[in-house]
């Protein structure tokens, strides 16, 4: 029986991916004007040839939207708020006391969360925010998730290693601590931020050498286009 509805839950789930998947793909393809309408597009550099079909002028950028990752982080919060009968259908019917309220807490907070995300997502998209600000993002959408935490267990308690187990004991409090830790994991990306502008500082003293082979190919390259274009 546990199998049964096991089997139920995961075919509903991969039912509602899927139509999320479509849906998904629809929208975004009509809502692009609408984007770019809202000035929330950018410039395609990789296209320099004319098309008639999908530019006004022949010398004109073709403008791709932008920030429609709300479109998709909009399809994924309906598909999960959908999703939740099914995931707690087999507890409906139990009385008071009896339903896990507290995974459904967890999973309301999870849903919470990710719904920040996409708002401040979105902000950094039209705001155009500065990349040291972008460090707390993940810090102010995981709150939920650790007050949920905070309210419900609130056990602060870590497991000691085997070989300082003498020193330290089995296990340690460490009290706020480990809420402060749990803050530094969500920005945990902060490493390839960091990479990505070391990366393109790095670039952008190499194209400026005067000898540099990668500035000697763009130079080439952007001679080459413009005399196919004269």
């Amino acid at each position: 029986m546990e199998t049964t509805r096991t089997s139920i839950v995961l075919a509903v789930n991969a039912l509602l991916s899927v139509f999320g998947f479509l849906l998904s793909y629809r929208l975004i393809n009509k809502l692009g004007d609408m984007f770019i309408r809202a000035n929330l597009f950018g410039i395609d550099m990789n296209k320099c040839t004319y098309d008639p079909t999908i530019r006004s002028e022949p010398n004109s950028k073709l403008k791709i939207p932008e920030a429609q990752g709300v479109v998709v982080g909009a399809v994924f919060l309906m598909i999960m708020f959908i999703f939740i009968p099914v995931a707690f259908y087999k507890n409906l019917g139990l009385e008071n006391g009896q339903f896990p309220f507290h995974e459904y807490v967890k999973y309301l907070a999870a849903l919470l969360s990710i719904c920040c995300m996409i708002f401040l997502g979105f902000a950094d998209d039209v705001l155009d925010l500065r990349w040291r600000h972008k460090l707390l993002m993940p810090m102010m959408a995981t709150l939920p998730l650790l007050m949920v935490y905070f309210v419900s267990f609130n056990l602060t308690f870590i497991i000691v290693p085997v070989p300082v187990r003498w020193l330290f004991g089995y296990s340690v409090d460490i009290g706020m601590c480990c809420f402060t830790k749990c803050l530094c994991v969500c920005v945990c990306h902060k490493p390839c931020i960091l990479v990505m502008i070391i990366g393109s500082l790095l670039l952008c003293v190499n194209l400026w050498k005067p000898n540099s082979k990668v500035f000697s190919l763009l130079i080439d390259k952007q001679y080459s286009s413009s005399q196919e274009i004269d």
